[in-house]
């Protein structure tokens, strides 16, 4: 491989990551907004709610990873994504993975869990499974009943919540 190539390919993976790197930085001031639009439409003086804005942006960039046409549309008018979805997932995955840096620390007890749930009958790409789980750790789970979401949840969430889903909601 002579020099210029060596320049060449060395300038296309910076061109590689700094357009990355300006995705992950978009993707964190997006949030940001969202989470204040979140704020804004969620609190009022009459309510008491706990709610992770981050935590909502994340599941709906997982959904936003398997999206078409409307569906992308809306998504990403909701969340001001103006970068491709494998930018967006890229810069999710890396979000991630800065914060489980935070499980090295002791004095932190920092857990995140995410997955796609599906009716049995409901066909899921193998490549949107293998995304979700490179960029978002999260697997694809068939939906046999509330039970077993319940049980899931419970199991990540160290017992602290133990009823999300009802049998109704899943009718």
């Amino acid at each position: 491989m002579n020099f210029k190539s060596v320049l060449a390919n060395i300038f296309m993976v910076l061109l590689f990551v700094s357009s990355y790197g300006q995705s992950i930085n978009k993707t964190v001031i997006r949030n940001t907004d969202f989470a204040f639009e979140l704020f804004k439409e969620a609190f009022n003086k009459d309510t008491s709610i706990c709610i992770s804005p981050y935590s909502i942006s994340f599941a709906l960039s997982m959904t936003y990873a398997g999206a078409r046409n409307e569906t992308k549309a809306e998504i990403s008018r909701v969340l001001n994504f103006d970068i491709d979805q494998e930018k967006s997932n890229y810069a999710f995955g890396e979000i991630q993975r800065q914060l489980n840096l935070f499980k090295g620390d002791t004095s932190i007890r920092f857990a995140m869990a995410n997955a796609i749930w599906k009716k049995d009958n409901e066909r899921v790409h193998q490549e949107y499974i293998d995304l979700l789980n490179k960029y978002y750790n999260a697997q694809a789970y068939p939906i046999t009943n509330a039970k077993a979401i319940n049980d899931w949840v419970k199991t990540k969430t160290n017992n602290k919540i133990d009823n999300i889903m009802s049998e109704e909601v899943l009718k």
